[in-house]
């Protein structure tokens, strides 16, 4: 049976408040806006627009109040398997997997229709796998440029050449006797990562089991839970009564390298010299506007602005060097002995 607290949002939603209706608050044990967990949230709702989302929020006086705190909420539901990009028109002698190539902008229009379609059936949030090729060049985890054998940029990317601080590893038990872990499957590069580390540094291989990035649920479940990106920076490594292993770290000082998360990449007779200068240009023209990104990401993602800067001055790498690939290839060669399957390595 399907069972989704979002849905139960969605429809109370739908079956409370109208154009017409009056001022209403709403209240969730829980709630996710898109970025973080909000606990004992409180929903403005004015006619058919939420004015405000916060915790422990003010409630009007005379305001209508629907109690769902024992629910959580979420803006919509989630797809986590579609091909927004992928489009049948239908046509006769045409099938969903035999389709003439079409232009670049007619699959962005036909996107945009697909995307209209899914959020008028209350899906808010889209995990596109692009298996149409709809994208020309994407930033792509590193397990997945080797499992698609795609080509890729080397001038820039996302690593790290030290802590990373937004991979942590988590264990209630002594990191040898680690059975079970909990992985956020957001990352399936980190998600590898953890396994080479564990087996290799630690002699485990634990069995994983996915679940949603909330580390109390998750150690309540396993030996050890993987956390990673915004949930793992609004965790303080320092104040955890866990062991926590920075997989930035571990990795960096068990091999001497560094550890690069994900490239631009794309098909082969894309990836032209022209287009790596584009993107390497993009690159640096953040982080010359690195104040304003701060400002902005650090209120969205609800961290500091302190954080937010360290995180992306002094962890995050952008620009990669011939050392940044040597890690990756050494990187990728772990992940095919751990898994005994065959991993391209670039050369």
């Amino acid at each position: 049976m399907f069972r989704s607290a979002g849905f139960l949002l969605t429809l109370s939603l739908a079956v409370c408040v109208d154009a017409a209706a009056a001022t209403k608050a709403i209240k969730f044990g829980k709630l996710w806006d898109g970025h973080r967990v909000i606990t004992n949230a409180v929903v403005i709702v004015d006619d058919d627009k939420i004015r405000s989302v916060a915790a422990n929020g003010a409630i009007p006086a005379g305001v209508q109040t629907i109690d769902l705190k024992s629910f959580t909420g979420i803006p919509g539901m989630i797809d986590m398997h579609t091909h927004v990009t992928y489009y049948w028109s239908g046509e006769p002698g045409t099938s969903p997997r035999r389709q003439g190539q079409r232009h670049v902008a007619i699959t962005v229009v036909l996107s945009q229709r697909n995307g209209m379609k899914a959020l008028e059936a209350g899906v808010t949030t889209l995990r596109d796998l692009n298996a149409s090729g709809g994208a020309d060049i994407g930033i792509v985890p590193v397990i997945e440029i080797a499992r698609q054998k795609l080509d890729s940029f080397r001038s820039t990317g996302i690593a790290c050449r030290g802590a990373v601080r937004s991979i942590l590893l988590v264990a209630k038990t002594p990191l040898r006797e680690i059975k079970t872990l909990a992985t956020d499957m957001g990352s399936r590069t980190s998600v590898m990562l953890s396994r080479i580390i564990l087996a290799e540094k630690y002699g485990v291989r634990p069995k994983l089991i996915s679940r949603r990035a909330e580390l109390a649920p998750m150690l309540g479940e396993a030996d050890a839970a993987l956390v990673i990106g915004d949930p793992a920076l609004h965790l303080d490594p320092s104040k955890l009564p866990f062991e926590t292993l920075d997989l930035g770290s571990e990795w960096t000082g068990m091999t001497g390298l560094p550890m690069v998360f994900a490239l631009w990449s794309g098909r082969k007779e894309i990836m032209q010299p022209r287009y790596e200068q584009a993107f390497l240009d993009s690159c640096r023209a953040g982080l010359a506007h690195i104040d304003e990104i701060v400002s902005e990401q650090s209120s969205i993602r609800g961290i500091t602005q302190q954080l937010a800067r360290e995180y992306l001055t002094r962890h995050i790498v952008f620009e990669l060097d011939d050392r940044d690939h040597e890690g990756l290839n050494l990187y990728l060669k772990h992940a095919a002995a751990l898994d005994r399957l065959t991993v391209g390595v670039p050369a």
